[in-house]
């Protein structure tokens, strides 16, 4: 799976990936589910997964700025965050 390295490559500043399903977990494949957690939360330099998101009011290329603040909470390897976006 060289998908990670190609969004990488072609852009360079991107730090978080967001999506509007519940999950980039294969709901009938659930190892390539893990896998693509880990190719983007285990390698450096991280690409963050924001699931579950409601994309339905932003227009292709319209994002200028986006802030993701996590719930910080102890032990956990996921949270709820808030989203602020600048379009």
């Amino acid at each position: 799976m060289h998908r990670r390295k190609h969004v990488k490559n072609k852009f360079k500043k991107l730090s978080a990936v967001g999506i509007d399903c519940i999950s980039i977990n294969a709901y009938k494949d659930e190892k390539s589910g893990i896998l693509a957690h880990k190719k983007c939360l285990c390698k450096k330099p991280e690409i963050l997964i924001v699931e579950d998101m409601d994309l339905r009011e932003i227009a292709e290329g319209k994002l200028k700025l986006v802030i993701v603040s996590p719930m910080r909470i102890d032990n956990a390897d996921g949270a709820p965050v808030s989203i602020i976006a600048k379009i």
